[in-house]
């Protein structure tokens, strides 16, 4: 199954995906999605802001940009662990 199938398009993506994609997406990741997705960041960013609907065309550069938002999920994470870490030990060291 694709991501995005035919009754998706020329609808808005979803609520929780704009979310996400607002949340763990710069303005530049968007840049970059849209150049390896032969979009304009203009259309990206419209799509991420649900004033644009999901087509086949935008469809590459939103799937390359949730690809580039896991990246930037999993190095936030880790830099929540290592604060956590680091909260704890300097609590335990009072």
């Amino acid at each position: 199954m694709a991501l995005f199938e035919q009754h998706h398009y020329g609808k808005p993506i979803s609520k929780l995906l704009s979310d996400y994609l607002r949340k763990y997406a710069t303005m530049l990741d968007q840049a970059s999605a849209a150049v390896h997705g032969g979009v304009s960041a203009s259309t990206v960013r419209e799509v991420v802001l649900m004033n644009t609907p999901i087509t086949q065309v935008n469809s590459k550069a939103i799937i390359g940009l949730m690809r580039i938002a896991i990246q930037n999920c999993m190095v936030e994470a880790k830099e929540a662990r290592d604060a956590k870490r680091y909260f704890e030990r300097n609590l335990k060291a009072s």
